[in-house]
């Protein structure tokens, strides 16, 4: 039987679509609100440009052994082998400008956002020689919400940038391959030392328990919208590893970790 969708995210939904055709991004730049032609790249003006700290953004897996993480999960990371992450990928430094290109679809509902961060996305990858692997994944996987948060907030932003990235890059979306069982606290609102553990049980794998089935001997790309300690990272990377999965590429917007390196301040003539 067919699963309808609870009325409240329907609604919800609906509403933010409606918003999105009678007030058209390309109008306005999405940070600041200030006009703009509707040629400019990624719906942006030239002040909000300059003051994006964009990069080829990279954090070395091996770092994450650094972080001041606690409990079992945390000495399994110093093991051989026990970082699940072939490499980390960003477009941007977590700042007051980049989280506000990224809220506006997080917090603030406007869905049009997912394309823009879409396209941010992908060309990044098309324009960075190192990372060419991403071209060669099998599949886009984005990190899940509890479906709680889901259906309060009417979608999932990751993987709603997932869907376009996929389609930018002829990549398939496994947007199921991840389930989050747990709906624990915000990490925002967690110690850096306790994220880990805090995520220990929150997600388990996905497809209706057919995960391995789709995954075994595949490369993924784990796509979420910001990088921090790296905690969810390395909670959902485990999971797609032990589903067999040979090779787990973390791609996300913005990173906020202190190992990130690649980053530099643009020319707004360089987005024209």
């Amino acid at each position: 039987m067919e699963q309808r969708r609870p009325v409240a995210a329907w609604t919800k939904t609906l509403a933010l679509e409606a918003a999105d055709f009678f007030f058209p991004w390309g109008t306005y730049c999405v940070i600041c609100g200030n006009y703009i032609d509707r040629k400019r790249s990624y719906c942006l003006c030239d002040h909000c440009i300059r003051h994006i700290t964009w990069g080829n953004v990279e954090i070395p897996p091996e770092t994450l052994r650094n972080n001041p993480f606690t409990g079992p999960e945390a000495e399994e990371l110093q093991q051989e082998g026990g970082i699940p992450l072939d490499s980390v990928r960003a477009c941007m430094k977590y700042g007051l400008y980049e989280r506000r290109l990224i809220f506006e679809l997080k917090y603030n509902g406007h869905t049009y956002m997912a394309r823009i961060l879409a396209r941010i996305l992908a060309d990044r990858v098309r324009g960075d020689a190192g990372a060419g692997e991403l071209l060669k994944a099998d599949f886009i996987v984005p990190v899940p919400m509890h479906r709680k948060k889901e259906r309060q907030r009417g979608f999932n932003q990751a993987a709603m940038v997932a869907g376009y990235l996929g389609r930018e890059l002829k990549i398939p979306v496994l947007k199921d391959g991840l389930e989050r069982r747990e709906s624990t606290a915000a990490q925002r609102s967690v110690a850096g030392r306790d994220r880990l553990s805090n995520l220990s049980s929150a997600f388990q794998a996905g497809c209706c328990g057919g995960l391995s089935e789709k995954i075994a001997g595949r490369r993924i790309i784990l796509l979420d919208d910001i990088f921090t300690t790296g905690a969810t990272a390395i909670c959902c990377g485990r999971i797609l590893k032990d589903a067999g999965a040979d090779r787990v590429d973390v791609l996300t917007v913005a990173s906020g970790n202190d190992g990130a390196k690649g980053f530099f301040l643009a020319n707004d003539r360089d987005f024209r």
